[in-house]
C-alpha cells in the first residue's frame, strides 16, 4: 500500500480522462434532467429513496442541471482545478438520490470516476495556459480509475451469464432494425460480448495482452454504439470507460511501471 501511495504518474493522461468524463457528464446530465423534470412536474410519480428528502420542484431540477452543465464544460476546458470534477460527482450523486427513476449504471460509474479524478492532479494540465504541462502527480487515483473500469467489465460479464441474455433476447430487443444479424446468430453475439468483457477485465492489466485488449475494447464499444438503438447513453458509457483506457495506454507507451515519487516530486503533487 505504501508503494502504491508513493508512486507518481504524468498528469496528462489523467487530464485526458477529465476531459472525457466532462464530455460524458454533459450527455448523462441531459438524461437524468429529462427524467427528474418529468418527476418534478408531476408527469411521473415520485419515487424518492428517503421520505425525508424534499419534494423535487422544477426550479431545483433546473438548478442541478445548470450546475452539471457548467461543471462538465469546466472539466473539458480545465477551469478551476478540482472543482469541476467535484461538482460532476456531486450533481451525479444528487440526481441518483433525488429519485429512483434517475438511476443508471453509467451515472453511478460517472460519479465514482469523477470522485477519483477530483482527488488527482487532472486539473494541472491540458488547459488554457498549460496545454502540455508535464508534472508528476499521485498515482493512486489513476489506479482506482483503472481498477474501476476493469471491475465493471468483470461484474457486467458475470451478471450476463443467465439464460435470458445468453439466448440473445436482450440484444435482439435493442438491436437496430437495419443491422443484418439473424436470430440464429444472436446467442453467439451475446456469448461473444460476455467473453470480450471477461477478457478485458484481465487483459488490460497484462502488458503482453494490452494491444489486443485495446482492439477488443474498441470493437466492443463501437459495435455497441453502432448496433444498438440507445445510442446516446452508450456513447456516454464509452467515453467514461475510455478515461480508463487512456491510463492503460499511457502505461503501455511508457513501457514501465509508475515511478517512485522523490521528495521533490511529492512536493510538486497537487490537485
Amino acid at each position: 500500500m505504501l508503494r502504491l501511495l508513493s508512486r507518481t504518474i504524468d498528469a496528462r493522461p489523467l487530464a485526458a480522462g477529465r476531459i472525457l468524463l466532462g464530455l460524458a457528464s454533459l450527455i448523462v446530465a441531459t438524461e437524468w434532467f429529462e427524467t427528474l423534470g418529468r418527476v418534478s412536474t408531476g408527469t411521473r410519480l415520485q419515487l424518492p429513496y428517503f421520505d425525508a428528502l424534499p419534494d423535487l420542484g422544477p426550479s431545483m431540477v433546473l438548478g442541478m442541471f445548470a450546475v452539471a452543465m457548467v461543471a462538465g464544460l469546466g472539466a473539458v476546458l480545465g477551469i478551476a482545478g478540482r472543482l469541476p470534477m467535484i461538482l460532476v460527482c456531486a450533481t451525479s450523486v444528487a440526481a441518483l438520490a433525488a429519485d429512483e427513476q434517475a438511476f443508471s449504471n453509467h451515472l453511478v460509474l460517472l460519479a465514482l470516476l469523477a470522485f477519483y479524478l477530483s482527488c488527482s492532479g487532472s486539473g494541472l494540465t491540458l488547459k488554457p495556459g498549460a496545454w502540455n504541462r508535464k508534472v508528476q502527480v499521485q498515482y493512486w487515483p489513476a489506479f482506482l480509475v483503472k481498477l474501476q473500469i476493469t471491475t465493471v467489465y468483470a461484474w457486467t460479464a458475470i451478471s450476463k451469464v443467465n439464460e435470458q441474455y445468453l439466448s440473445g433476447e436482450v440484444i435482439g430487443h435493442h438491436l437496430r432494425d437495419w443491422v443484418p444479424v439473424s436470430q440464429q446468430l444472436l446467442p453467439l453475439l451475446a456469448a461473444g460480448s460476455v467473453a470480450a468483457e471477461l477478457f478485458l477485465s484481465v487483459a488490460l492489466w497484462i502488458p503482453a495482452l494490452r494491444p489486443i485488449a485495446f482492439l477488443v475494447g474498441a470493437g466492443l464499444h463501437l459495435g455497441i454504439v453502432v448496433m444498438l438503438n440507445t445510442a446516446m447513453p452508450l456513447i456516454a458509457f464509452a467515453l467514461i470507460m475510455l478515461a480508463g483506457y487512456v491510463l492503460f495506454a499511457h502505461d503501455a507507451l511508457q513501457g514501465h511501471r509508475p515511478r517512485q515519487g522523490t521528495g521533490a516530486r511529492r512536493r510538486a503533487l497537487a490537485g
